[in-house]
């Protein structure tokens, strides 16, 4: 057991997985951080909290505590990385650099992100009603924000059904069994299979789901590589959300979702199936805005500034 090897998906809080492969279960959390940092997603910035289980808690272990204390294998851990704090300068007439405090710009800046704050309490405030208020009593606009708020919460749900199906499968932690919910055909022979599957001791899950055939299933992996539009559908981790029923289907017929894809298309190249695209997250979105708009400003604030400069000179 010594030279067991875990491997763990790895969420960044902010945006962006990755997998962490052939980790002990005996390494300490001080070297599992160390681990995290050389991550591409982390670019070496220091772990702040590590959250693990479902709902995820953060780990209260210390620095060296173990791993298999507060983690399992195949489990998907959520990290979140300190911010890189910088300081804007500027360069003094003497060629020091000195701290600005304050200029006319941060107030326009400030303003800026006051204008978004109010934004967003007005939006919660807005949905807050349309969450606690019965439907009878809500205008059009409140109907469908409210429609908009359960269909976002229904699509977390499958994301972290999807995440907890996938981590059981990399784990090993899933059973498979006949299930009598479909019936059966002349022979006995049952028309669907119950799964059984855990990422912890914490909690187990079950699903009932019809046998898919195999030559259905051949024309159906088929269909979806031949189309670049649903191509993306066949990596394990979009399928175990957005179709658990052939998710679970090509795990039965296999050790996992990619060689049971594999065996239906022996001659084709499957190597996206492990390639993650890169989502850019809400606040990434946000700080991209902020940082246009604040060059906007600058260009303003220089604009002005040669013009001060040419009326100098001409006078």
């Amino acid at each position: 057991m010594g030279d067991e090897k875990w491997q763990l998906r790895v969420r960044f809080a902010g945006g962006g997985q990755e997998v962490l492969r052939d980790v002990g279960p005996k390494v300490s959390r001080s070297e599992l951080e160390e681990r995290l940092v050389s991550l591409d997603g982390a670019k070496h910035r220091p772990v702040l909290k590590i959250l693990s289980g479902f709902p995820p808690r953060e780990v209260r272990a210390d620095p060296s505590g173990l791993l298999e204390s507060f983690a399992s294998n195949g489990e998907t851990l959520v990290v979140e990385l300190r911010e890189e704090q910088k300081q804007r300068r500027r360069r003094s007439s003497q060629g020091k650099s000195v701290q600005i405090v304050k200029t006319d710009q941060d107030d326009k800046r400030v303003a800026h992100v006051d204008a978004m704050q109010r934004g967003r309490e007005h939006l919660a405030s807005d949905l807050l009603r349309a969450v606690t208020t019965p439907s009878n009593q809500l205008d059009g606009t409140m109907r469908e924000l409210r429609a908009d708020f359960r269909r976002a919460r229904e699509a977390r749900e499958q994301e972290s059904l999807g995440t907890l199906r996938l981590s059981a499968v990399m784990a090993k932690r899933v059973e498979f069994k006949d299930s009598n919910q479909f019936g059966q055909l002349m022979n006995g022979v049952k028309l669907g299979f119950c799964v059984q599957y855990s990422v912890s001791a914490r909690k187990d899950y079950e699903e009932h789901h019809l046998i898919i055939p195999n030559t259905v299933m051949g024309d159906l992996v088929r269909q979806l590589h031949g189309d670049p539009a649903t191509r993306d559908n066949l990596k394990p981790y979009n399928l175990a959300i957005v179709s658990p029923r052939v998710f679970w289907n090509l795990v039965r017929s296999g050790e996992d979702v990619e060689s049971a894809i594999e065996s239906y298309l022996p001659d084709a190249d499957l190597s996206f199936l492990t390639e993650r695209k890169r989502s850019k997250s809400e606040k990434a979105i946000a700080n991209e805005k902020m940082q246009e708009a604040t060059a906007e400003l600058d260009a303003e604030d220089d604009e002005v500034a040669r013009v001060k400069r040419r009326r100098k000179r001409s006078s």
